[in-house]
């Protein structure tokens, strides 16, 4: 079957995140009262990081898991805290990390009606404006503000990964600080292109005499933007609240609620699959993704792999999940006329996907 490789769709920036179930918080002691609290701060973490939904470990199904956090902890671990390493804890004494039940917890989550947010998540390209001191500038990955260190938390708490621009000489000139700072989506979607990944944070943040900042942000997914106004609050919530707004939109359009019921089948074709361990790598991507429960091979003709994908929630969710794997690139093949009796039969329905694998 001829595929046009000319249409393919550009393949996405995209991370896996591998600390899902996992959370660090601060204790004061290692006593059992500081450990059941800090379980249950971990669990709140954990659940927001999975979900994307800010508000669900205070949703009435949640919050009796949440204050009786012990029969999902599956290892906990103390970490000496050096002196001044947190901003928010200058006086704690230990960190903890604390790994929850993957399998309890998604029960957990399903009986509630919380959707599953996968570990295959885009990265957000971030674009940030800042003015101190009435001078104004672009904030870089390795700048050392405060902003930039509290969405560097901020992302490893909610699961979001970001991406930075290089702000070298291509930036600058698609993109001058002034059109940031008017956070005029044309000119930053143009200058996004480069990094190949299609959600966007912008930020407009002004210095305040106080130490704190307000902000006007803009998120831009799937063609759709979001504003969000913050005035006179610290770094940290600053990152906290933008990063989740992020989460919120994402989350939305990823994840998938478990439910037997609204189970479907869906036909991919993977092209160029030329060896045992290309195989071998497309089936574990495949099987990881959060919308997919079964992957049963059809066919293997070539360099051709046929699979059957037992799905929960959309073709879309499915085909976006795919779409984060950047050896997988969509293709739209030239189909040829196929007669009743071929259509009829199940070995020869067409596939509802194509694919291209690239090394």
């Amino acid at each position: 079957m001829l595929l046009v490789l000319a249409g393919r769709v550009p393949v996405l920036q995209a991370v896996e995140i591998n600390d899902l179930y996992q959370a660090q918080v601060m204790v004061i002691d290692k006593g059992k009262k500081s450990r059941t609290q800090a379980f249950s701060q971990a669990l709140s973490l954990v659940v927001i990081k999975l979900t994307g939904k800010a508000d669900a470990p205070t949703m009435k199904g949640m919050r009796a898991a949440i204050e009786s956090p012990d029969a999902f902890v599956s290892r906990y671990d103390y970490y000496q805290q050096s002196t001044g390493a947190s901003r928010d804890h200058q006086q704690a004494g230990f960190s903890m990390g604390v790994t929850f039940d993957r399998v309890a917890l998604n029960k957990l989550l399903n009986h509630n009606q919380l959707p599953l947010w996968g570990k295959n998540r885009p990265d957000t390209l971030v674009w940030i404006a800042s003015e101190m001191n009435s001078e104004r500038q672009m904030l870089e990955e390795g700048d050392l503000s405060g902003v930039v260190q509290a969405l560097k938390t901020a992302s490893g708490q909610r699961g979001v990964p970001l991406l930075y621009p290089l702000l070298d000489m291509e930036d600058s000139l698609s993109l001058p600080l002034a059109e940031l700072w008017g956070l005029f989506p044309a000119p930053i979607v143009k200058a996004s292109r480069r990094y190949a990944t299609e959600p966007i944070l912008a930020m407009r943040i002004y210095s305040l005499a106080s130490g704190n900042v307000s902000a006007r942000i803009m998120f831009i997914f799937r063609g759709e933007v979001f504003y969000e106004n913050i005035s006179d609050i610290n770094v940290d919530v600053l990152a906290g609240l933008s990063l989740s707004l992020v989460a919120h939109r994402l989350a939305a359009f990823y994840s998938v609620l478990s439910n037997a019921s609204s189970e479907h089948t869906l036909r991919l074709q993977v092209n160029a699959v030329d060896d045992v361990h290309d195989y071998a790598d497309l089936l574990r991507h495949i099987e990881s993704l959060t919308a997919i429960r079964t992957v049963m091979p059809v066919s293997v003709k070539g360099d051709s792999l046929v699979l059957d994908l037992v799905i929960e929630g959309s073709q879309e969710q499915v085909e976006a999940e795919i779409t984060l794997n950047r050896h997988l690139s969509r293709v739209y093949p030239a189909l040829s006329v196929v007669s009743e009796d071929a259509v009829a039969s199940e070995s020869l329905r067409r596939p509802d996907l194509y694919y291209f694998w690239q090394k």
